[in-house]
């Protein structure tokens, strides 16, 4: 009797140890989900800051707040500490005859340092803008849409 009851103390310890185990492996599984979830919802947040932010300096950009002149890099003002643009501008080579001379191939390229997360934006658009000899866009101002 002494033997049965001393290998029946050793599976309940054998099955207090297995549901131990089983249970640290699934909060670890849990554990990592939660991360993965935690970092792609903060990944899809400054995602759509940064596109954001894109938009509203290529919407400057339309309405002649800003020029292609100024490309930047420059912070953003408060509260949008750590977030830097800057312009990327050319020509776009890929005309037909029914498109103004004038297009623009427009990249913004935002940042955020703190994490080196960078969001590229880009946009073919119609601006008045002169070439320097090395191809570099020197100055621009938006063009009406719709004028030749």
């Amino acid at each position: 009797m002494r033997i049965e009851r001393a290998s029946q103390h050793g599976s309940v310890l054998l099955e207090v140890i297995l549901a131990v185990v089983l249970f640290a492996g699934a909060a670890v599984v849990v554990g990592i989900g939660l991360k993965a979830a935690m970092d792609g919802s903060e990944r899809l947040r400054l995602n759509t800051h940064a596109g954001n932010l894109a938009v509203s300096v290529i919407s400057e950009l339309q309405m002649g707040i800003r020029s292609l002149a100024d490309t930047g890099p420059e912070a953003f003002g408060p509260p949008f500490e750590g977030w830097v643009w800057e312009i990327a501008a050319t020509p776009w080579t890929q005309q037909t005859e029914s498109t103004a001379n004038n297009l623009t191939h427009v990249e913004v390229i935002v940042r955020y340092e703190p994490t080196e997360f960078v969001h590229r934006f880009a946009q073919v658009m119609q601006i008045n803008a002169t070439t320097g000899a090395d191809g570099s866009m020197q100055s621009a101002t938006p063009a009406a849409f719709g004028a030749p």
